[in-house]
This record gives C-alpha cells, sequence and structure tokens, in this order.
C-alpha cells in the first residue's frame, strides 16, 4: 500500500511574469505545475494562494493556472506582486504541502490622455510688448510618463503672431502685435504622440502701448488630485504588512458542505423533458478556504437506470435518457458533495422525482389482425366480436374510443365496450367476407390524441338458404316429329349458392308423357324416349324440379319446359304480293286512323305454311302510317300537311308462319293530294309609292303580288280593294 511520503515539488524553485495593465478580468497570467510521486489521492496536487492579504489574482485548483481576478491599473495599483503559492496533496492522514513564490509585475502602457494643470486663461499685452517674450506658461500632466509631452497652438494663431515652446509650453510673441488687432483666442494642447488633452483656451487682450503685462489662469488641481489617489491606493501596502508566517487556514479542513435550503425535496418531472437539459442546479458551500472549499457533487444512488447525471462541478442535475412513466414513474435520487480537503467531509439529500404523464402511448391491440367465421344468418344486433385495446397514459389520455373506419351498412362498434355487432342482414353468396377496419384513439386533452388500428376480417359461413335457380326459368324449344329416339333435347341448368351438400342439385321430372321424355337426375340432360307426332299432339308442357341436398333440410325450386313440335312438311311457296310497287293518294286533311290503301298477298302452302302477316321495314313514312298486319291494310297515325312533305313511300314484307318462315317484298308510294287550307300572302306587309299632284290620269302607281302554297290556286288569284279607297284609286283584280 503506498503511504503519503512525498509532498508536491514544483517544476521551478520561483515563478516570474509580467503583465500588461487593463487586461481582460480572468486573463491567465502563468501556470504553475508541481508533481507528487505518491499514487491516487496522496499524489493529487491541486494549488492555492496562501497569501493572507487581498490580490487581485485567482488560482485554478486543478491545473495551477494564475489569471486576474480584478482590473489592474498601473498608475493607481502595486505594480510588482509576490504570490505565495502551495500545492497540496489529498493524502492520508494529512496532505502534505509544498509553496513556490511567484513574482508577477505590471507593464505600463499609454492609456492615459495628458491634463493641464492651469485653464481658461486671460492674458493682456501692451500694443509694444517685445517680440520674443513670454506671454504665459502652460503645463500638463500625463500619467504614463512614457513619452515626452509636446505643446501645440491647434487655432487662434492663423497670423502667426505668436510661438509656443513645444517642450516647455511657454507662449511667447513671435512678431509685433499688428495696430488694429484688439484680442486673440488661442487654443492650445498637449499631446504624447498617442493621446491629446482637451484644448486649453488663452486669451489675450492687447492693451495701450506701455501698460504691463497680466496672466490669471484656472487651477485645475490635477497634480493634488493625481498625488492624492496615488498616496490612497498605496495606503493599505504601507499600513498593511504581509503576513509571511505559516498557517494552516488552507490546510486543515474543519467545516463539512451545506446544501442550499431553496434546493426542493421533491420534483415533478414530465416523461417527455427534454435531454441534456437542466432540471435543478444544486448548490452547497463549504466554510473552509482554498481547496477544503472545493465541491464536488455525484449521484450516491437511486439512478441505478442512469437516466440523470449531475455535473461534478456545478451541481446542475441533467435528464440524460428518456424517461417512460409506464416502465417507472418515481425516483428517490441521493445527492451528495464532497469537499476536497483531508479528511474529505460530505453530505447528502434526498430528491424525489414524480415523472408526470404525458401522452405518449397509442391504445395497443393484442395483434394486428383478427378473422372471425360467423353463419350468414347470424340475427341482427347479435355481438360477433369485442375489440380491446389497452393505453398505458393516464386519465383521459389512457381512456379509449373505438370507430370503424370501414364504410358499412352490415356492422357497428361500440364506441365505449369495442363490441361490434351486426346491423344488417348478411349473405355469404353476395359477400363471402367482409374486412373491418377498426380504430382505437385515447382522449388526450392536450396535444395530438394518438391511435392504432386493426384489420377484422368476419367470413360468413353458408347455410343452405339458396334454393336452385333455374336460367331461364322457362325453356321453349322446336323440336322436328322425325327426330330419332335418344337425341339430347336440352340441357335443363339450374345454379345454387350454397356450398357443399347445399351447391349439390338432383333434377326430377313430374310427368314424362307416358314415357316419351327422361330427364337425367344428375345433369340435367332431358332426351326423347319415344317418336314424336304432330298431328297427333303438337305441343308438350313439362314440369322439372331442382332439388339440393342441404341440411337440416333441402330446398327446391321448378321449371317449365315447352316443346313445340314442327311439322316436318316443306313449306315449299313464298307469299306474293298482287302488285309489284303500289301507288296511292291521301288527301292532307284525312283524319287520323283513315285507311289508304290495301295490300294483298298469297301463299298457295297450307295450314300455318299459307297464312301470311304484313309488316312495314323502313321508309319516309316510317312512324306516319301503320299497316294491319292480317288484312294489310296501311292507315294514318298522324294528320298529314302537302305543303310541309307532299309524299312518302314505304318498305313493306309479307311472311308466312311456317317454321322456317318464307317473305317477299313490295314498295308502296304515297302521295298527299292537296286541298285549299292556305290563304294567300302579299309579297310586302307594307308598299310605299307617290304621284304627282294636278295630274289628270295616272297609268300606274304601285304593283302588288302574292303567291298561295295551295297549287289549286295557282294562277287563279284576284285582287280588290276596299270601296272606301276606291275614291281616288282603284287596282286591276288580275295584274
Amino acid at each position: 500500500m503506498d503511504e503519503n511520503d512525498n509532498s508536491p515539488q514544483f517544476s521551478q524553485t520561483s515563478y516570474q511574469a509580467t503583465l500588461d495593465e487593463n487586461s481582460p478580468v480572468g486573463s491567465s497570467v502563468l501556470k504553475v505545475a508541481a508533481t507528487d510521486e505518491d499514487k491516487g489521492k496522496n499524489g493529487f496536487v491541486t494549488y492555492a494562494i496562501a497569501n493572507s492579504g487581498p490580490l487581485p489574482f485567482t488560482i485554478d485548483p486543478f491545473t495551477g493556472v494564475i489569471s486576474t481576478s480584478e482590473h489592474l491599473d498601473y498608475e493607481l495599483m502595486k505594480r510588482r506582486y509576490h504570490l505565495r503559492v502551495w500545492a497540496s496533496d489529498s493524502g492520508s492522514p494529512f496532505s502534505q504541502v509544498s509553496e513556490c513564490p511567484v513574482t508577477i509585475t505590471l507593464n505600463n502602457i499609454n492609456d492615459n490622455i495628458p491634463l493641464f494643470e492651469r485653464v481658461g486663461c486671460n492674458t493682456t499685452v501692451p500694443l509694444d510688448f517685445p517680440v520674443g517674450h513670454m506671454i504665459a506658461e502652460l503645463s500638463a500632466i500625463d500619467l504614463d510618463e512614457l513619452q515626452q509631452l509636446k505643446y501645440v497652438i491647434e487655432s487662434g494663431n492663423e497670423l502667426q503672431v505668436f510661438g509656443i515652446d513645444s517642450v516647455s509650453g511657454a507662449i511667447t510673441l513671435k512678431q509685433p502685435i499688428p495696430l488694429r488687432a484688439n484680442s486673440f483666442t488661442l487654443r492650445v494642447v498637449a499631446t504624447d504622440g498617442r493621446h491629446h488633452s482637451e484644448a486649453s483656451v488663452v486669451r489675450i487682450t492687447v492693451t495701450n502701448r506701455g501698460d504691463d503685462a497680466t496672466v490669471h489662469c484656472q487651477e485645475t488641481g490635477i497634480f493634488k488630485q493625481l498625488t492624492d489617489k496615488l498616496i490612497e491606493s498605496i495606503k493599505p501596502i504601507l499600513t498593511n504588512q504581509e503576513e509571511d508566517t505559516f498557517s494552516d487556514i488552507h490546510i486543515t479542513n474543519r467545516h463539512s458542505p451545506k446544501f442550499d435550503l431553496s434546493i426542493p425535496s421533491s420534483i415533478d418531472l414530465i416523461e417527455d423533458h427534454p435531454l441534456n437539459s437542466t432540471i435543478v442546479q444544486f448548490k452547497a458551500k463549504d466554510a473552509d478556504t482554498g481547496f477544503n472549499s472545493k465541491l464536488v457533487y455525484a449521484i450516491s444512488s437511486g439512478n441505478e437506470d442512469g437516466c440523470f447525471s449531475i455535473d461534478t462541478f456545478s451541481g446542475d442535475l441533467q435528464l440524460v435518457c428518456p424517461l417512460d412513466r409506464e416502465r417507472k414513474e418515481f425516483y428517490i435520487l441521493n445527492i451528495t458533495v464532497y469537499d476536497l480537503g483531508t479528511p474529505q467531509i460530505s453530505a447528502w439529500k434526498f430528491v424525489a422525482v414524480n415523472v408526470m404523464d404525458v401522452n405518449d402511448n397509442p391504445p395497443v391491440f393484442d395483434q394486428p389482425r383478427y378473422v372471425i367465421r360467423v353463419p350468414e344468418n347470424t340475427e341482427m344486433d347479435s355481438i360477433i366480436f369485442t375489440a380491446r385495446a389497452i393505453d398505458l397514459d393516464l386519465d383521459t389520455s389512457g381512456n379509449v374510443k373505438y370507430s370503424l373506419l370501414s364504410s358499412t351498412d352490415m356492422f357497428s362498434i361500440d364506441e365505449m365496450t369495442g363490441e361490434v355487432t351486426v346491423t344488417g342482414r348478411l349473405d355469404r353468396e353476395t359477400s363471402p367476407r367482409h374486412d373491418l377496419w377498426i380504430e382505437a384513439r385515447d382522449q388526450a386533452k392536450l396535444g395530438p390524441q394518438l391511435f392504432s388500428t386493426i384489420d377484422l376480417v368476419v367470413v360468413l359461413q353458408d347455410i343452405n338458404d339458396n334454393p336452385p335457380k333455374f336460367v331461364p326459368k322457362v325453356y321453349r324449344i322446336k323440336v322436328p316429329e322425325d327426330v330419332p329416339v335418344g337425341t339430347l333435347l336440352v340441357w335443363l341448368e339450374s345454379v345454387d349458392l350454397d356450398l357443399g351438400s347445399g351447391g349439390l342439385v338432383t333434377y326430377n321430372l313430374k310427368n314424362t308423357e307416358g314415357g316419351i321424355f327422361h330427364l337425367d337426375p344428375s345433369t340435367g340432360a332431358l332426351t326423347l324416349e319415344r317418336e314424336l307426332d304432330f298431328e297427333r299432339r303438337p305441343i308438350y308442357n313439362l314440369t322439372v324440379r331442382a332439388v339440393d341436398h342441404g341440411l337440416p333440410r333441402s330446398l327446391s325450386s321448378s321449371c317449365f319446359v315447352e316443346i313445340q313440335v314442327l311439322d316436318v312438311n316443306e313449306n315449299l311457296h313464298r307469299p306474293v304480293f298482287s302488285e309489284f310497287v303500289y301507288e296511292a293518294g291521301v288527301v292532307e286533311d284525312a283524319a287520323v286512323g283513315t285507311s289508304v290503301v290495301t295490300l294483298t298477298a298469297a301463299d298457295k302452302d297450307k295450314g300455318r305454311d299459307g297464312v301470311v302477316r304484313y309488316h312495314i321495314h323502313e321508309g319516309s313514312g316510317l312512324g306516319v302510317f301503320t299497316i294491319d298486319e292480317e288484312s294489310g291494310v296501311i292507315r294514318t297515325t298522324e294528320t298529314l300537311d302537302r305543303e310541309m312533305k307532299p309524299q312518302y313511300w314505304l318498305s313493306v314484307y309479307v311472311t308466312d308462319l311456317g317454321t322456317e318462315p318464307l317473305i317477299s317484298w313490295t314498295h308502296v308510294f304515297l302521295e298527299v293530294l292537296d286541298i285549299n287550307d292556305n290563304a294567300p300572302e302579299l309579297s310586302q306587309p307594307v308598299y310605299f309609292a307617290s304621284v304627282q299632284e294636278n295630274v289628270d290620269k295616272v297609268k300606274s302607281v304601285v304593283q302588288v303580288s302574292a303567291t298561295d302554297a295551295d297549287t289549286s290556286s295557282e294562277g287563279m288569284l284576284s285582287f280588290q280593294m276596299l270601296e272606301s279607297h276606291r275614291t281616288y284609286f282603284d287596282v286591276d283584280p288580275k295584274t
């Protein structure tokens, strides 16, 4: 084990340094260094200034850097300082101390302006004052005493009547005073080469020849003031001799640190408190001096997760890792302050840190996706699922409300309990699954609300709720009477949307018509088992039933099969119109439904093959005229107007009712006959004419013209004038 048997040794026996006056407070002057051959605390060296009197210097106890602690003035303070610096180790049972002298000398710098002892001089000189004689003498003081002062006349000597000695400051008459000059005002300044004094004004009044010269100046007292300040600044040095005797005041650690009473015992800290920010500053004082009063801070206990840190020297308690109230909501920190004396003395303080909740946790589901299966016949208002999310935050930040983000009329969710209920009729065949997006949102009042979502997949389980459905519901087939036995007449198809046995369909024929038809129960194939005879029975109506195999009960539906037996006799002749083209006329005022023309066609076949039907296919009269399909009579369907459309044409075909119908075509030309249903119209509503007065007879004044849209009125218009207008004029009835 190492013993504290070595004292610190300075690297030099003494230290000297110079420092300019006016250096900023805190300026480093020099650094002392000492080493201790012991180990651990026994070799840990700290520094202190042992002088008992006040000094404008301080030393860093750990680095040994000596720096200024006051403003230094060469003119008003000591110009040389002798410091006693101690180097102490932290060994036990007592510390070892070494002393080293340090001498610091101030350098004078030019930081003062010259000051005049006498200002505001008023002088009188007679007009015959001898050239070269002194009028007045000015003197100034520069505390720096670095440069010889020089005097100059700054203004007022434009005529160069006066001169000044640049060293002594004596003002003399340089040339005779001008006869008409009454007075002069000279401004004199003193300079040390860098700084200029304020100007001293010298007023010179010219008097009569033979008068005595006079000088009156105001004393500033600056010399006495500066002398008093200098004596005052050195008085403590003269009256108080420094103690050179050894004192243990810096060595013996007598007092324990004491925490500031204003430091709280409990701190509320929100869990999202910024990292590396100061929570509180712990302050403590130690009545010792020197190294014994230097304090360091530490967290002794309660910081097992390392979320807090305290600055060793400043006592700033900081948060260095994120807090999580949901993981740990309470800390008790033991803050201990130690001095660096020997023996080391400490004090402690318990601080309770309450972690306050913030809304930093969204509601959490136990899984991101749920799949449930429910029967498709689940009744409305049935609860099929309960969503549950947990929010670890407190108060409203931990209250959870649920909502459905998916747009649906089939389901709803209770916002408080999270129960999902059925609100509509479910149908697996329409929608076999439903994807519901459920949101759980907290109800934080401060800051944004947090939420999370899950996907709820509702798969509908099939039940036998759909009977087989035939497509189509009625089958109509035509079968020639001579088709062979065993012919497949039709496939009967049905669709059952149910799954499994509920979708397995079996067919049965209610009436086989004496064994003529056979229906396969599995495939629905209807085949011919016996020969058909058109003359015996031309039409059969069958009922087919489809049954599923669903449980607990089967469902069924029926369809109808209409079989038309076709006569195999050939349809040899096509219908023939009596005319290749039909022409007819109809007056334009004919009533709607008026018969215009009757078309006739003949078919030489027998039975249905010889029955004909008439149809209008196209033409300009399509929609204006209609034809009776059995009689062939064409009638009007709306009022006609020859002036709007004078004629129409129609394309007409006739067909027989044979199994393979035959058709023929004809064209019908229809002319709309005119009637006198339009009045004549004059070419102008007003005619303007003129005639000269005093003329016996005028052959023509003006000719009017008129037209009539009716063809029957062409060339048959006559003109007339009212009887009351025939006094002077008349109109020719023809022209």
